[in-house]
């Protein structure tokens, strides 16, 4: 599908060629305002409170509601674009066919784009975990985002109920063509734009049944081939750690979430985030990913021993971990272990290219030189084809970064020889936000990232009143 500009928040001229998503975001939750142009790094930065979760919720409702987009399943349910849409849209085709029409012309391209804004909605709600007036910054009366994406095109808007205005206003006209053959028949072929139109050519068929039921097939195939590109987000809250150690009796939400107990539940007010996360505890340890042994080299540099998962009796996970030929359990374990645990194993069993992951304070309980470490690791992921979200607080995790950033400049020459080629970032891959205040809540800006790395202000202006305290007590 062709990419459709945005309103003139959006529009700023910037390169998109390696952007996996452009959000403009007005008044939502603490962020007053901002434009973030996703790359395969995003580095989020500022002060506790700022909205630095609430974008990467915003990034991982996105994805996901684009994977949500052509499940069968999920299509049946939905009264924006359900079966029985298809159904009566390809009766209606087949008998202005049979009645001696060539072309067609078709609503149900606008369903699908209805359907769209709708998935984000629930996904929206559900991540959030609350309804969408109380993501309106206090003070204000609305919020709004603006989309673009390789399939979510179009600018949303809350007040007291959230409107969707798509950008993509493409009919669909479908042409029937006796000289169709059979080595044609692919979505990709017969699928194209014509001006202002989406043209389906499809064969002729004299006889209407069979006619009506391949042309439910050939409308729901471009779903299919539009979404079939895209993976799926998978988000690390801050809180993993506590997560982790609880997830037996925690897992229950998930459980619930697909219908699959009748369990009480304890009372929590879990995202489906976290909910989402309770269930990675399901994971299958016999696959190991192209990404395991840059893991494994992590786990034993930093850790010095190995995050594992084995089946146990009743065929849930059990989760250790091993050092020195001796398996501890993880409420034994460092705090660095039990914090990084879930997402070094979904790292070596599930992980795929294409995925996003949003890693929230990977620092929270790592020594600096650790730190440094999950930095290059980071960089060595980014590299081999994942794309990561993180935020931070540590000046030592973001400057190892940079570093990487800087390794990878054109103009570093050879005096980075201690960074391997992996470790090196496209200084145009990595885009960095920092968060100000502003009229009572943050703006979000972002940092130029070029041969120098990524800047650090934030951290910088703390160190600044710390020497300058320090020097006032020496005086004093």
């Amino acid at each position: 599908m062709r990419q459709k500009t945005l309103g003139q928040q959006v529009n700023n001229n910037k390169p998109v060629d390696s952007s996996r998503l452009r959000l403009g975001i007005t008044n939502f939750g603490p962020i007053s305002r901002g434009v973030l142009d996703l790359r395969p790094l995003t580095v989020l930065v500022g002060p506790n409170g700022c909205g630095k979760s609430h974008v990467a919720t915003l990034i991982h409702s996105i994805i996901n509601a684009e994977c949500e987009m052509s499940n069968l399943l999920v299509l049946d349910q939905k009264n924006t674009f359900g079966m029985k849409n298809l159904v009566e849209e390809a009766g209606r085709i087949a008998d202005a066919h049979q009645a001696g029409a060539d072309t067609v012309n078709s609503d149900i391209w606008m369903l699908y784009i209805d359907h769209k804004f709708q998935v984000l909605f629930e996904m929206l709600s559900a991540n959030f975990s609350s309804t969408h007036t109380n993501l309106i910054r206090l003070g204000e009366k609305r919020f709004e985002l603006e989309v673009k994406s390789e399939i979510i095109n179009g600018s949303i808007s809350c007040a007291d109920v959230i409107d969707a205005n798509p950008t993509e206003k493409i009919p669909l006209i479908v042409n029937f063509s006796k000289h169709v053959s059979a080595q044609d028949l692919d979505i990709s072929k017969m699928l194209h734009e014509d001006g202002n139109s989406l043209i389906l050519d499809i064969p002729y068929f004299s006889n209407k049944a069979t006619e009506a039921y391949m042309i439910i097939q050939w409308l729901i195939a471009p779903l299919h081939f539009i979404q079939a590109q895209f993976e799926r987000c998978i988000y690390f809250p801050a809180e993993r750690g506590g997560l982790t150690l609880a997830y037996k009796s925690l897992t229950l939400h998930f459980y619930s979430s697909l219908g699959m107990t009748n369990a009480n539940l304890i009372d929590s007010e879990l995202t489906n985030v976290s909910t989402q996360f309770l269930g990675l505890h399901l994971m299958s340890p016999d696959h190991k990913t192209e990404f395991a042994s840059l893991v494994e080299s992590f786990e034993e540099n930093a850790l010095h021993g190995n995050v594992i998962a084995q089946e146990n009796t009743t065929k849930s996970l059990s989760l250790a971990f091993k050092k020195d030929g001796s398996a501890l359990s993880l409420s034994r374990s460092a705090s660095s272990v039990k914090d990084l645990a879930i997402f070094l194993l979904y790292l070596k069993h599930v992980a795929k290219k294409g995925e996003t992951i949003i890693l929230e304070e990977p620092e929270t309980t790592l020594h600096p030189d650790n730190q440094i470490l999950l930095a290059r690791l980071i960089a060595k992921l980014v590299n081999v084809g994942l794309r990561i979200v993180v935020t931070t607080h540590s000046p030592y995790f973001l400057e190892q970064l940079s570093h990487c950033v800087m390794a990878g400049s054109s103009q570093a020459g050879k005096g980075f020889r201690e960074f391997a080629d992996d470790e090196r970032l496209n200084k145009d891959s990595v885009a960095a936000y920092s968060f100000e205040e502003d009229d009572g809540g943050y703006k979000m800006v972002p940092i130029t990232v070029d041969y120098e790395g990524i800047p650090q202000h934030d951290f910088v202006n703390a160190s600044e009143k710390q020497y300058n305290e320090l020097l006032k007590l020496e005086q004093d």
